[in-house]
């Protein structure tokens, strides 16, 4: 079993691998809007910019990085009881 540090850093890896795949479509999106627009001659006001449920991958790293945040937090012992006092 891995210790909540590990699980913590696996979390960001996926969220930082999400919003890059995220951010390279809407790259890619604009590229193409440019291209378009020069070899017709014409053009649309803005772009079609694809959402974030149009990029499966991009979900499951997110969900993934959800769940390892999860196991990091439900892996740490809180240093602090509560005490039934009131």
């Amino acid at each position: 079993m891995m210790n909540p540090k590990t699980y913590t850093i696996l979390g960001c890896v996926f969220i930082l691998v999400s919003g890059l795949i995220f951010t390279l479509e809407r790259l890619r999106v604009a590229i193409v809007f440019v291209g378009e627009n020069v070899s017709q001659g014409s053009f649309r006001a803005s772009p079609l910019s694809p959402s974030i449920a149009d990029n499966l991958a991009s979900i499951i790293f997110l969900v993934i990085s959800i769940v390892f945040f999860y196991k990091a937090k439900s892996g740490k012992k809180s240093k602090f009881k509560l005490q039934g006092r009131l």
